[in-house]
């Protein structure tokens, strides 16, 4: 339930209510903008354009910041492959 006081619940009670930061309207705000600009990032990337490349290597931390902090189910193993899928593609990127 929603608490104003606490906040919005996060998925399994991640690690950013652990150490007391509530996930507000402005913290989703900013996740909603990454993910936004991940799904930018992988249009470029189908398009072959290599911003879409760098744009996504390096929205990983900042991503990684947000999968840590809400304990969502994603493994840090897709990671690893996606990066590896864009640095052997580099080359062929525009």
């Amino acid at each position: 339930m929603y608490s104003h006081r606490h906040g919005f619940p996060a998925y399994r009670q991640g690690p950013f209510e652990r150490v007391g930061i509530p996930t507000t309207v402005p913290l989703l705000a900013a996740f909603l903008l990454v993910c936004i600009l991940e799904g930018v990032a992988g249009i470029f990337l189908w398009g072959g354009y290599r911003s879409g490349a760098v744009l996504a290597l390096a929205l990983l931390p900042v991503g990684g910041v947000f999968w840590w902090g809400f304990a969502l189910p994603i493994p840090p193993n897709f990671t690893v492959v996606w990066t590896i899928l864009i640095l052997l593609s580099w080359q062929t990127l525009r």
